[in-house]
């Protein structure tokens, strides 16, 4: 398991979202799929300085 950030740009304004993801490899597949667990949401810039 490890922590995933994703980016985006809404309204002009970068946000950064977090999740807890796993790696499970499918059967046939070529490469492992990376399957959520738990979703965090965004941290702000209060929680980021802190």
């Amino acid at each position: 398991m490890f922590l995933r950030a994703t980016n985006r740009v809404k309204d002009g304004k970068p946000h950064r979202y977090f999740s807890v993801v796993e790696s499970v490899r499918h059967p046939g597949a070529k490469h492992p799929v990376q399957k959520p667990i738990l979703y965090l949401g965004e941290l702000n810039d209060s929680q980021q300085t802190a």
